[in-house]
């Protein structure tokens, strides 16, 4: 999967066709510094592939927040809790 251009759009049967009529407001987070999980292109390209049209993709580069890495999974701990309000002051809109 991680090793394929379309990534998960090609192990998954019917995926893109199920990605395509998602009708939800979307709001994608990348990182600058995560290249292994979720590389710009691969997130992208993921993006493209929603069917919402209501959508939105910020990357973030750590420094420009204050750090000096994120990476795929430090998003989730509490020292990244400051980055969480632009997912929810996001959908407080829709």
């Amino acid at each position: 999967m991680g090793e394929s251009k379309e990534g998960i759009l090609s192990v998954i049967s019917k995926a893109l066709f199920r990605y395509r009529s998602l009708t939800v407001p979307t709001k994608f987070l990348s990182f600058s510094d995560d290249d292994m999980l979720a590389p710009l292109k691969a997130v992208e390209h993921l993006y493209t592939s929603y069917g919402s049209q209501i959508k939105q993709h910020e990357h973030i580069s750590p420094k420009d927040v204050g750090m000096t890495s994120i990476g795929h999974f430090k998003y989730f701990i509490k020292e990244c809790s400051f980055l969480w309000d632009r997912i929810d002051s996001w959908f407080s809109h829709y």
